[in-house]
């Protein structure tokens, strides 16, 4: 997957602002999604997985990231729908959203913290059978 000029500058913008906003706890942000696996349509979002330690409860979660995603809208007219998980939602537990990631990502941050996590998704899957 290649990322146009305009794509790195505004996903590197919100990598930034999320570094920004949750400091050492940002653990790892990946792009999945239609526009990894190649059939995104020109109005299709950026599907954004922020994997982050300490986050509020999962209905606050929702609109924590409202203000960045708008000033990305805003400026470069890129979309970007991002989810929010603490690593022990994503990983420790067969969360249907990390099959659908594996099908097809990008890590934009944390690429040593998301691979370790899924050598541990994989022991905890081992583990059930």
């Amino acid at each position: 997957m290649r990322l146009t000029r305009r794509e790195r500058e505004a996903l590197g913008e919100f990598v930034e602002a999320c570094k920004e906003k949750f400091g050492g706890n940002l653990v790892s942000i990946v792009l999945f999604g239609s526009r990894v696996k190649g059939y995104a349509r020109k109005d299709s979002d950026y599907d954004l997985l922020i994997i982050a330690r300490k986050l509020p409860d999962i209905m606050e979660r929702f609109d924590l990231l409202e203000k960045e995603e708008s000033k990305i809208w805003d400026k470069y007219g890129i979309k970007i729908s991002s989810l929010l998980f603490e690593e022990e939602e994503i990983f420790s537990s067969v969360n249907p959203l990390l099959f659908g990631v594996l099908s097809g990502y990008k890590v934009l941050f944390g690429r040593e913290n998301f691979e370790r996590g899924l050598k541990q998704a994989k022991v905890w899957i081992e583990e059930m059978d």
